[in-house]
């Protein structure tokens, strides 16, 4: 275990006659009554009031080590954070009854000490019985076999070891001792202490690969509750399992959340969680043996993997109280927290976890990162996780965090810098090539985007956000025809085969009809899950993101009003729900949605591009959308996304001078392997500025670039690419090309808005055409 520490927002001073009373009995009265309602943060002033004082406590007990006394301190309160809520309507002296568990877990502490100098005193007589934290959980005869022949095996070779390291490995791994208690005890120095069980663990590693051939020690070999989630998959580079890679896999889970709503949640699966027990057979062996942690420990994380979170947050605490220093606990249960947008809660258990961590480790500054993460912090999360990875560079977790926090803060040129890391590392990380996708296609890389998600895809078959990626992707490139259609219809059915409760699955079905210009048959589908699950609000977004795309504003609009009701905090759902309203001109309405967006993601470029689009093209507020573009831009200058938006912003309040260079900045950012329509858009955009500048001949010179593009991106994205390729044809005068060009786009089932628009031109073309002939 780790020594434990209180954190630097909990350090505090000891009076010199050893106990501080609390200043105000009436204040901690009402604390007590808000605790017993289920307020968290009451629980924080509350302990406050009583800290010092039951340190003291700790200490006399502790026999006046102060280390012993922060650890003990450290047990009172995850305690009392777990009792105190339930017991607070019926204390009377919550001073004495805190007092009574402090006293109460130091008794604890000393029996278990005594017990581990015994077995010190005795190490020459461990047995089998001696390794049951080594051994693995049988699921079968024939593991249990397997098992029991492993124990006497590892027997055998820590029996081999020299005293001088046996003594130190046995304290450390089969009875969880401190470093510093093991370097009293044994009288060595700290440092000595950490080199001889390195030593013995290097010796047993290498004894069981020479005899066994290439594997690793168990699990428990690892430090105990010093790991982050997914530390436990760093395995030697010839390990895998199940035909995975060591850097675990990404998994989609629906949830159905005390209110009814329904929601699905990405979630990284380590090597470690997956145990093939039934979630019926652990609960039945908790019920019957309630005093272990281990066998609750491998509920809590299937209840997890399965998406029975309510469950899982009661069974991480269970397993918190009886392993108050393993840090895992903690991490899943501050991320289930997290991702339910229980955002106090969450930073209260990382709080708990950071006091039973050292402070200069790259645990500490990984849990800053997600507390920071809760607060939506994501600049200073991902300076922590920064400090982590360079603690522990070969710790990949740290790194994933990292990349995905860039994400979540839309900042997809850092966080693609932190995948490639990863991949540098270990070209099979199925994470780092599941959400690099989402990079690559920001930075408009999707051919590369693309690759990398059927690589994640071989790698595991049933990374079910991996496969809506690579078969929306199919669909949108026209890819639903012929042998083409049924490799994505195949995507589609192992989605939902895999996930069949989850919206986003439904969708990719829907997609796959869309863009086959089976526009109702599409919107059918999205129908039906609303109907089978109207409490989830992806799949009312889903539903209307469609319909607007379909040409049904109104029916769309009573759509996405369903999805903000279950959910208003979802930065896609108001960027569908303004761009709705934009069109249906409900501008009060409109003008609220986009304070809301510059309210919850003031720290996403994308969020303050799409406020300044709308304020220019709807409202007509030319000042205030340059100055909100100007803004996003300031957040992601390296991106060329971001400037190209910006430049558009110019350019639509007639600043066509300052847009043009905003807009060649842009254009030269672009990477050279771009395969969307940003470079054709750009090439669109920068014709008409020099046009309106009257600089005729750059002006042609773009809208040629923009027709090469065009042609060059045919078959990815052919309706949209035929629709700008129209454009450019239309602005250099070839009217009959252009109405080709558009009627080429309809055909393959252009969506709205850019259809009304293709529509009108192509009725104005070819009238102009009538009158000519």
């Amino acid at each position: 275990m780790l020594q434990p520490k209180l954190s630097r927002d909990c350090a505090y001073q000891i009076e010199e006659n050893g106990e501080s009373e609390p200043g105000n009995e009436k204040e901690a009265l009402k604390l007590l009554r808000r605790v017993a309602e289920g307020d968290a943060k009451a629980f924080w002033k509350l302990w406050e009031l009583y800290r010092n004082y039951l340190y003291t406590v700790c200490l006399r007990q502790m026999g006046g080590v102060h280390a012993d006394a922060e650890d003990a301190l450290s047990r009172v309160m995850i305690k009392a954070w777990d009792k105190l809520p339930g017991h607070a309507g019926k204390i009377i002296n919550l001073k004495a009854w805190l007092a009574r568990m402090a006293n109460n877990l130091c008794v604890d502490i000393h029996r278990e000490r005594k017990r581990q100098l015994e077995v010190v005193e005795h190490i020459e007589e461990i047995t089998v019985a001696d390794l049951k934290a080594l051994a693995y959980s049988a699921d079968s005869p024939e593991e249990m076999m397997l098992q029991r022949e492993m124990g006497f095996h590892l027997l055998r070779l820590i029996n081999a070891l020299s005293p001088n390291l046996r003594q130190p490995f046995v304290l450390r791994f089969l009875h969880g001792v401190n470093y510093e208690d093991i370097a009293l005890r044994l009288k060595l120095s700290n440092d000595n202490v950490r080199k001889r069980v390195q030593q013995a663990r290097a010796f047993l590693r290498d004894k069981l690969r020479e005899e066994l051939g290439p594997v690793e020690p168990p699990e428990e070999f690892e430090e105990t509750g010093a790991r982050l989630p997914a530390e436990a998959m760093m395995r030697a580079p010839d390990q895998e399992s199940a035909g995975l890679n060591a850097s675990g896999v990404v998994r989609l889970v629906p949830v159905i959340l005390p209110s009814g709503c329904e929601m699905s949640f990405q979630i990284l699966i380590g090597h470690n969680m997956r145990q093939n027990l039934k979630i019926e057979t652990l609960d039945k062996y908790v019920q019957n043996h309630p005093n272990g942690w281990k066998k609750r420990w491998e509920l809590s994380c299937s209840l997890y993997k399965k998406g029975h979170w309510r469950e899982a947050v009661a069974e991480y605490r269970k397993v918190i109280e009886k392993q108050p220093c393993l840090i895992e606990a903690y991490l899943y249960l501050g991320n289930i927290l997290h991702l339910l947008e229980r955002h106090d809660e969450a930073i209260t258990v990382y709080k708990c976890a950071l006091m039973v961590t050292a402070e200069d480790d790259a645990t500490w500054h990984h849990i800053c990162g997600q507390i920071e993460a809760c607060k939506a912090n994501y600049a200073a999360a991902a300076r922590e996780f920064q400090q982590a990875s360079l603690l522990e560079p070969n710790n990949i977790i740290h790194r994933q965090y990292l990349g995905l926090t860039y994400l979540r803060a839309g900042m997809p040129v850092k966080a693609l810098q932190i995948f490639d890391q990863s991949l540098k590392k270990n070209a099979d990380d199925t994470v780092a090539l599941t959400y690099s996708y989402t990079a690559l296609t920001a930075l408009g890389r999707t051919i590369q985007a693309r690759r990398r998600i059927t690589r994640a895809l071989r790698l595991d078959p049933e990374n079910v956000p991996a496969i809506k990626l690579l078969a929306d992707q199919r669909s949108q490139a026209g890819e639903v025809y012929g042998e083409e259609g049924k490799e994505t219809r195949q995507l589609i059915r192992r989605a939902l085969r895999l996930a069949p409760n989850v919206a986003e699955t439904h969708e990719s079905s829907a997609l796959y009809y869309i863009f086959r210009g089976e526009w109702e048959r599409g919107l059918s589908i999205l129908s039906a899950f609303t109907e089978r699950h109207p409490n989830s609000p992806a799949g009312w977004l889903s539903y209307a993101r469609w319909l607007f795309r379909t040409g049904k504003t109104e029916s769309a609009r009573l759509a996405i009003n369903q999805a903000y009701g279950l959910d208003s905090c979802h930065y896609e759902t108001l960027q569908t729900a303004a761009k709705i309203y934009a069109q249906a001109r409900d501008l009060d309405r409109l003008r609220f949605l986009l304070d809301e967006m510059l309210r919850w993601f003031s720290e996403q470029w994308c969020a303050w591009a799409t406020v300044a689009r709308l304020l220019i093209e709807s409202m007509k507020d030319a000042e205030r959308a340059c100055t909100v573009s100007a803004h996003g831009l300031q957040l992601e200058p390296r991106l060329a996304a971001a400037r190209l938006q910006h430049g558009r912003v110019l350019a639509l309040a007639g600043r066509h001078a300052e847009a043009i260079n905003a807009l060649v900045e842009g254009w030269e950012q672009l990477p050279e392997d771009a395969s969307d329509t940003q470079p054709v858009i750009a090439a669109l955009w920068l014709g008409e500025s020099n046009r309106l500048l009257g600089q005729e001949r750059r002006a042609r010179e773009w809208f040629e670039r923009a027709m090469q593009k065009a042609l060059a991106l045919s078959s990815h994205h052919p309706s949209i690419i035929h629709y700008r390729r129209g454009q450019a044809l239309e602005a250099l005068g070839d009217r009959l090309g252009a109405v080709q060009s558009y009627v080429v786009a309809l055909e393959h089932h252009l969506l709205y808005p850019a259809r009304r628009k293709a529509q009108e031109k192509l009725k104005r073309l070819e009238a102009r055409l009538r009158v000519t002939s």
